[in-house]
Order: structure tokens, then C-alpha cells, then sequence
């Protein structure tokens, strides 16, 4: 999803909720640029940017389960930043799951 399709939720008063899934690789951008160097972006910060919504920065289990209820009680758009560990596995653990 784009900034600008996000930038369309509170102009139509939606109350998704997106995942961040951060694991800080950036991993497109490294693909195609081999000496390249990104600062990690606070995403939970998005709704700034865009007028509307909340953000949510979950680094703990607890925080992500904070974030998500306070997310489902929204009547905005909430974003929550789930900041993973670098070369965390959970993504390739979801998808395997997913073909079982």
C-alpha cells in the first residue's frame, strides 16, 4: 500500500488497521542499490504525515497485543509498526504455514 492510498483512509473516515512488518532490512531497496544505507522509519508515525489515524509501536508481544486492542476500538485508521528482529523468520514461518 501506498502513502497516497493511505492518505485516502481519513477522507473516507475508515478504520483499517495496517501491519508494519519491520525488519529493518529494507531488502527491495538493497536489491537494486548494492551500497545503500536506510535509516529505519518510524511507520507507527504515518498518520502525521497523512491527517488522521493513530500509530502504534509494538517491539514487545505485549505491546503488539496493547496496540491491536486499542486498534480494534478505533474508529480511525491505526497503523501499528511491528519492529521484528533483523532476519527474524517469522514471515517465512507465516507463509509455510499458510501451504500446510
Amino acid at each position: 500500500m501506498t502513502l497516497s492510498e493511505l492518505s485516502t483512509i481519513p477522507q473516507h473516515k475508515l478504520n483499517p488497521i495496517v501491519f508494519v512488518l519491520n525488519n529493518k532490512e529494507n531488502s527491495t531497496e538493497k536489491l537494486l542499490e548494492k551500497n545503500i544505507s536506510i535509516r529505519d522509519w518510524n511507520y507507527h508515525k504515518v498518520f502525521d504525515m497523512i491527517g488522521g489515524g493513530f500509530g502504534y509501536k509494538a517491539v514487545t508481544e505485549e505491546e503488539l497485543e496493547s496496540s491491536i486492542k486499542l486498534a480494534l476500538n478505533s474508529v480511525e485508521l491505526s497503523v501499528i509498526n511491528v519492529c521484528l528482529e533483523t532476519g527474524s523468520t517469522l514471515l517465512k514461518d507465516i507463509n509455510s504455514s499458510s501451504k500446510a
